[in-house]
């Protein structure tokens, strides 16, 4: 769990530490601005999703599967509240944090809005993590994360020099769609051997 949780920080902080290496500092901050949204996103996930694990670890240990299986589904719906901030930022993102940070960040809608794909997809795989650790598969988390790292690692820098900040985000959104689709695929294969083993 350490090591996940280490190894999704430094996912977290990959392309801005690419954008920091390779562009000068006026992009470091166009960048921080924008990935400002993707941090609030984390943190509210962190917040809704905390208080559940509790209810969805006795549900499993006791065997209820509609209602365990039920909160997912409630879960992933949450998340889809995504689409609600693309289009609130596509019509007031730029402005609102042009006026935040004091600079124009007209040119970076599209990153805008990739950046906070990006950031829903990264709360439903966060949200993987936290089921994978209930059915006590830390193991499959761990391969995720580093999957995910090692994605992070080999096309961040290279992204950043050929698209500059539309490659921070475009690598960003990559590896976080790299790690939620480990964790699903995870996911399906054990509740897949959970049925074949019942069936036995």
């Amino acid at each position: 769990l350490f090591l996940s949780s280490f190894l999704n920080t430094y996912v977290y902080s990959a392309s801005r530490m690419s954008v920091d290496k390779v562009l000068d500092a006026r992009y470091q901050l166009y960048y921080a601005a924008i990935f400002m949204p993707v941090m609030i996103i984390n943190l509210f996930s962190t917040f809704v999703f905390k208080p559940l694990l509790s209810v969805m670890a006795e549900d499993y240990e006791q065997k209820r599967k509609r209602q365990f299986f039920l909160m997912i589904v409630k879960v992933c719906a949450i998340v889809a509240v995504t689409v609600v901030c693309e289009l609130g930022a596509y019509l007031l993102g730029i402005p609102v944090l042009s006026i935040l940070y004091g600079i124009n960040l007209g040119a970076y809608k599209i990153d805008l809005l990739i950046l906070l794909l990006a950031g829903g997809i990264n709360a439903l795989a966060f949200f993987m993590y936290y089921i994978l650790t209930i059915m006590r598969k830390q193991k499959y988390a761990l391969i995720g994360y580093g999957m995910e790292a090692v994605a992070a690692f080999v096309i961040s820098d290279w992204l950043v020099r050929k698209y500059a900040i539309r490659g921070a985000s475009v690598s960003y959104l990559i590896a976080v769609t790299v790690l939620l689709t480990i964790f699903v695929l995870f996911m399906i294969y054990n509740i897949w051997r959970g049925k074949k083993e019942n069936g036995k």
